[in-house]
């Protein structure tokens, strides 16, 4: 996305946008993306709002106008910040130092166990980049990769000033492995979401409303919401929880705390039964019957497509880290 629109800021598809009572405008050019891990090229294509138009309604959250210091007071008032400065500049700046602070206790004591597995994949990679580069006082680590990473999705929607060094991510270009990248991606995506859940970013709450009457209420899922979801599941969703369960217990975890789990998961079971699908379509086009008019024979047929199909759904797909 952001070597075809380095500018864009948010971004979705076609069909969502029409739920946000937005329109693609004519002649805009859409975001080229490959969703999928395993249905390649199965390419698709996203919009930037600024594509867009239609109702003019806050989409976003941010820290503009009296938003910054009503946030602040608010961390006054509970106790986690004793006082703050006055002036735009320098209260972004306190706030930059306060949520730094709490990336890395949240890095180190919630995320102990992801960063050493994600540290056992990558090796040193990350380290020996950084030390092959000229006039750097200091090697990056694999935590110091995934704090600068948050801090930079977060100092980009608040406004925080950033240095030349904390937005320099050339080190990513040392990963080529593409489920490290997932996992690095994963992991700096949950750890931004107790960012959210602790208040540490106020309006940054990951809440949907609907509109009742005029009045925007949160759509706010119980546990029990949860769990009836999971009983919904399909066969590789399912599977694909197992998995998670038995094979990576952090992760799995960090889905279940965070309310994502039957979300993932049916995610993974509607990617799964699409691959199934296309992959039977081309064995039963490669292999015809030799009496069409055969119930058994093409029985037999389908049976064959199904079972070489799903040997490689649960390769590709379902037996993985989500």
């Amino acid at each position: 996305i952001y070597e075809q629109r380095p500018h864009a800021t948010l971004v979705t598809d076609f069909d969502t946008w029409k739920e946000l009572d937005r329109y693609v405008k004519r002649g805009s050019k859409g975001i080229a993306i490959f969703p999928s891990r395993a249905l390649r090229p199965y390419l698709r294509h996203v919009f930037d709002v600024s594509d867009t138009g239609g109702r003019n309604k806050q989409l976003t959250w941010n820290l503009e106008g009296r938003n910054l210091e009503d946030y602040l007071n608010l961390l006054v008032a509970n106790g986690e910040l004793k006082e703050y400065p006055a002036g735009e500049k320098e209260q972004k700046n306190s706030l930059k130092l306060f949520t730094g602070t709490n990336v890395w206790s949240i890095i180190r004591t919630d995320f102990e166990e992801r960063m050493s597995e994600l540290k056992q994949i990558t090796g040193s990679v990350i380290k020996d980049f950084s030390e092959k580069r000229e006039g750097l006082e200091q090697s990056d680590t694999i935590e110091d990769f995934v704090y600068k990473s948050i801090m930079y999705a977060v100092g980009t929607r608040c406004g925080f000033e950033l240095s030349g060094e904390e937005q320099d991510f050339h080190q990513i270009v040392d990963i080529t492995d593409e489920e490290v990248i997932y996992r690095l991606g994963s992991l700096i995506c949950d750890v931004l979401r107790p960012l959210k859940a602790k208040g540490e970013l106020h309006m940054a709450v990951a809440l949907t409303y609907h509109e009742v009457d005029g009045l925007l209420y949160p759509d706010i899922q119980m546990p029990e919401e949860q769990e009836k979801k999971l009983t919904n599941l399909g066969k590789y969703g399912m599977m694909a929880m197992k998995y998670l369960q038995e094979n990576e217990k952090q992760r799995y975890r960090t889905l279940q705390r965070f309310g994502t789990l039957a979300e993932k998961m049916h995610q993974v079971d509607e990617e799964a039964n699409e691959l199934l699908e296309k992959l039977m379509n081309q064995y039963l086009q490669q292999n015809k019957p030799e009496n069409p008019g055969s119930t058994m024979e093409m029985w037999k047929l389908r049976e064959q497509a199904k079972m070489q199909a799903e040997e490689v759904v649960l390769h590709q797909i379902v037996m993985k880290f989500h």
